[in-house]
């Protein structure tokens, strides 16, 4: 059974704070093209003739938009489907104090972020920012059992997965997708050479990738390009490796706070 999807550009959808702090409606740019079909339609589709009696089931795109806005938090006050179609975007109610929150929660003298200096924080001065490395990274315990930095990077061909289907875009990919990027310091440390099967790990899952030694990444750094699942030789892309945590500062991802170990792979 073949059920084709549209695309983010064929559905409409609704998005909140992620990386940013406005809500937003996303309109569809275009119709769905040939028999595509959106979750929302399928998921009600099925569960319509599979004979739950559940309303859920009959829920259009704009009930489920408005059903996400009924919703008490004091960011999202005033902020209504309504209002989203009429602005586009509006930007959450965070309180004042809440990190770039408004322009002037840097409170520094020159009104902008200042780095300090180790004097200033053992002084205990508290008007400047101060550095607090991420759970997982090298400055970490974590690191005396993974030592390196994992930066899973967007594919320059596709939108995440999106695209990835398409032969045309794979060529454009052909070479830099499942490939590990490595610095030629790590490298040597692990008798790793440009072109060798090597195994990346953490406690969340590993994989397999094939290693390219040149100067992109920094020591300390090993780099990858994020695809489709499916071209994966098994099955399993880069975010197999990656966290769900979420950042203690706008509730964002942590894709990029990623520990892993490398060592060359015996297949």
């Amino acid at each position: 059974v073949l059920l084709p999807a549209p695309t983010f550009l064929e559905v409409k959808d609704t998005q909140g704070a992620y990386g940013h702090l406005f809500a937003q409606i996303s309109s569809p740019a275009i119709a769905p093209l040939g028999e595509a079909k959106s979750n929302v339609w399928l998921f009600g589709q099925l569960g319509q003739r599979m004979g739950f009696p559940e309303a859920c089931f009959h829920d259009t795109e704009d009930d489920l938009i408005a059903q996400a806005y009924e919703t008490s938090h004091p960011w999202f006050a005033g902020i209504t489907p309504e209002r989203l179609e009429k602005e586009g975007h509006v930007r959450l109610n965070l309180p004042e104090g809440e990190p770039f929150s408004s322009p002037g929660w840097f409170r520094t003298p020159s009104g902008k972020g200042e780095f300090s200096s180790t004097a200033m924080v053992e002084a205990g001065s508290d008007a400047i920012p101060t550095f607090h490395a991420p759970s997982e990274s090298r400055l970490s315990p974590q690191a005396a059992i993974y030592p390196l930095e994992f930066l899973p990077r967007k594919a320059d061909n596709y939108m995440n997965s999106t695209f990835a289907n398409l032969e045309s875009h794979q060529k454009l990919e052909s070479g830099r997708i499942g490939v590990l990027e490595m610095h030629r310091t790590d490298a040597a440390l692990r008798g790793i050479a440009t072109g060798d099967p090597v195994e990346i790990f953490n406690d969340r899952g590993r994989m397999q990738l094939t290693a390219h030694v040149d100067g992109t990444v920094p020591e300390g750094v090993v780099a990858s390009r994020l695809s489709w699942n499916k071209t994966h030789a098994e099955g399993q892309g880069i975010n197999l490796l990656t966290s769900e945590r979420l950042t203690d500062i706008g509730g964002g991802a942590t894709f990029y706070s990623t520990l892993v170990e490398v060592r060359k792979s015996c297949v």
